[in-house]
């Protein structure tokens, strides 16, 4: 007799053992990918967080002044006067302000994801806000800048940690989280 058209209850032990040895074979690559989202998805939300502080502390000065090795601004005021350069396109009355709320926009999300609070909306704010300042480097520097300081790819990271994230913010069905879920009514189904 062919045990596939057998009822589970009517399987031979040896049979019914070895459907269940195939069907619980899954559930290790399962928690592997699992624990490996989870470890990447921390990995960027840190990574992304730290980078905007990082950029903060250099227009502070925190990093040393300007000419120092590694420092971009050193002063806020250089970083004012490259916010001008990125948005040669606004009036010039809306620079300061403009680099103000950036900067403050830069801690607030760097906070957020460096500490897991609303990840899922600072992801997506840090997507919107790394997008614009790539476009806005593409269109006063040329396309080479956004490429060669990468800021295309942590916008794409952040947007991806956004869709991805699982902890504090995302929805059922979403992220690690839809896995376990997954992973749960797998494991029913297969004890029935």
């Amino acid at each position: 007799m062919n045990p596939v058209n057998l009822a589970p209850d009517r399987m031979l032990a040896g049979e019914r053992a070895a459907s269940m040895g195939q069907s619980n074979a899954g559930h290790a690559p399962r928690r592997v990918m699992s624990r490996s989202l989870e470890f990447s998805s921390v990995f960027l939300r840190i990574a992304l967080g730290t980078a905007f502080l990082s950029a903060v502390a250099d227009r502070l000065g925190l990093w040393g002044g300007f000419g120092q090795p590694n420092v971009s601004w050193g002063s806020f005021a250089r970083f004012v006067a490259y916010t001008a350069t990125l948005n040669w396109f606004l009036p010039k009355a809306m620079i300061p302000a403009l680099a103000i709320i950036a900067t403050c926009a830069e801690v607030l999300l760097g906070l957020c994801l460096i500490v897991g609070w609303q990840t899922r909306v600072a992801a997506c704010g840090a997507g919107i806000l790394l997008t614009t300042f790539a476009i806005t480097m593409a269109a006063a520097l040329g396309l080479k800048a956004p490429l060669d300081f990468s800021v295309f790819s942590a916008a794409g990271g952040a947007l991806l940690l956004a869709s991805c994230w699982k902890l504090d913010s995302a929805p059922p069905g979403c992220g690690v989280r839809a896995l376990k879920s997954r992973r749960d009514q797998s494991a029913t189904f297969d004890s029935l």
